[in-house]
Formats: C-alpha cells, structure tokens, sequence
C-alpha cells in the first residue's frame, strides 16, 4: 500500500512515528540521491538567508548551523564573517568531502539525529534553514538546540511553512495548468481536502495553549520513503505559531516574525504573519533561566 503525504494523514501513533523514524533514518543514509539538499549559488534562497542571519547576528559570533546540508551554506556563513560550526547527519565520506571544498572554513560535526555533540551554551546563535519540516521529535530537538545556545544567543529559523492554506491554493492553480502534482497534493480533491484542513489545523494551533506540532505521514511506498521532489520527505508542517510558543514559553523575545517579502509578498506576510508561505523567524534568549 502507498501512503502519500499528499493525504496530509496525520502523524499520531508512537507506533507509526517509529516506524517513519525508521525509514527517514534509511533513507537519508542509503538512499537520497546524490542532488538531495543542494541548494544552487545561482538562486536567491541561500543569500536570503545569509542575509538575515547577518541583519541579526553580531559579525563574528560563533554560529551552529543545524543541518547544514551541502558545504555551501556553512561557507557563506563564513565569508559573511561568521565562526561556523556545521552541524548535519554526516557520514565520513560527507565529511571527507566538505573538508576538502571548504578547508578550515567551518568546524564540521555529526549528530546522531538526537544529540549534538556540544557543550551546553557554547554558540551564540543558531541557525537552520529547509530542517525542521524533517523533524519528528521538534519539541526534543529544540530542546537540544536550546541547550548549546548560549544565554543572550540568536536562534534564526528559515524554511517553508507547509501548514498554511496557501499551499492547497497554490495547488489548484497549478494544477489547472497542467501540473500532476503539488507538493503534498496529488489531485484536485486533495487539495481541496487540505485547504480545509489547514484551515481545522490552523484553528487548533492557535487555541491550544501549548505548541502542537503538526506530524504527517511522507510520502512511502512498502514502508520506504517515495521521493521524487522537493518535501516529499516532510514530516512537519511547521505552523509559525508552534515555533513562537515554544520560544515564549521559555523567555525568548521575539525578534522577527514572518513580516518580510517584496510587493503582494510583503502585504500579505504583514497583514497575515502566522499564515506566511515561508518561515522567516528569529528569537533571542533570556540572558538568565
């Protein structure tokens, strides 16, 4: 049986969140392909989010990039004028080959995908940028990453928020030029399913008074992750109010969220930050617990 996350099936059972543990954990290790994660130096993506790491980073501080991907971003950050640490699932032969590209541009280290081998409040800020969509266990692993955050520190989160109305949208346009698929939707029906989901989910996340972080099923075949392209992969949808919870609830000031974007772009992420297409968030921690 094929399980799609264009279903947007929710992710609730410890059970089933094992076993799509277990088949993200295949996957990124055995089966991604060779082009997985590489972002072009010749699209916008990458410098934006350099840009606003730099808008609210001292130059100079001691960044951990979480989930740093390809060897290109922990190098920008260094040119920026950063001390960056890349932080990712590295196997040695991932390793092998970013020392070799970027020399002693970036300290390199791998976790386990639930520990980072860091002493508490080491770095200044942290980074990630296109992760958390692949993050089950959000709430530990914002736990982890608060830990190696030094009081006082920087924490920038960059990367698409799968769980806005906006998608299933985007979906029936593009699928009433042709397309065969968007993203998490396969079909009309579907998206139309999920423009209404969104909209439950969405209503659900801001009455709740703690962050519900928004689980679903990837897209898999025969208990294997079917990837073809983009976040076929995602298992979070990354509602921004989750985010801004979890960070206020710990004392964090919140130092930018979602207002950013050029023409129609801008308007819209300003009159509706928390329905924003992408994540642009940054919060400071309390300089004491």
């Amino acid at each position: 049986a094929i399980l799609h996350s264009s279903m947007l099936k929710p992710l609730t059972s410890v059970a089933e969140m094992t076993r799509i543990e277990q088949a993200l954990a295949f996957f990124y290790r055995t089966e991604r392909c060779a082009s997985y994660g590489l972002n072009e130096v010749d699209t916008d993506g990458m410098p934006k989010y350099v840009a606003v790491v730099r808008q609210h980073a001292p130059r100079g501080s001691v960044v951990l990039e979480f989930g740093a991907g390809t060897w290109r971003s922990p190098l920008m950050l260094h040119q920026a004028g950063f001390r960056v640490v890349g932080c990712d699932l590295f196997s040695e032969e991932d390793l092998a080959d970013f020392r070799e590209r970027i020399g002693d541009a970036a300290q390199l280290v791998s976790y386990d995908g639930h520990r980072i081998p860091m002493p508490d409040a080491s770095v200044n800020v942290v980074t990630s940028r296109n992760v958390f969509e692949h993050i089950l266990h959000v709430d530990a692993m914002l736990g982890e990453l608060d830990r190696v955050l030094a009081p006082g520190g920087i924490f920038v989160l960059v990367g698409p928020n799968w769980s806005g109305p906006h998608n299933a949208i985007r979906a029936l346009v593009q699928m009433s030029r042709g397309a065969s698929r968007y993203c998490q939707f396969e079909s009309a029906w579907q998206a139309c399913a999920g423009l209404v989901r969104s909209l439950v989910w969405d209503l659900q996340v801001r009455t709740d008074p703690n962050p519900r972080f928004l689980l679903i099923v990837p897209r898999m075949r025969d208990g294997k992750i079917r990837f073809e392209d983009s976040d076929d992969d995602a298992v979070h949808l990354c509602h921004p109010v989750s985010f801004r919870k979890w960070f206020t609830v710990r004392g964090y000031d919140v130092v930018h969220f979602n207002r950013f974007g050029s023409r129609w772009r801008a308007l819209w992420n300003g009159l509706c930050p928390t329905l924003a297409t992408t994540n642009e968030l940054v919060f400071r921690k309390p300089m004491r617990a």
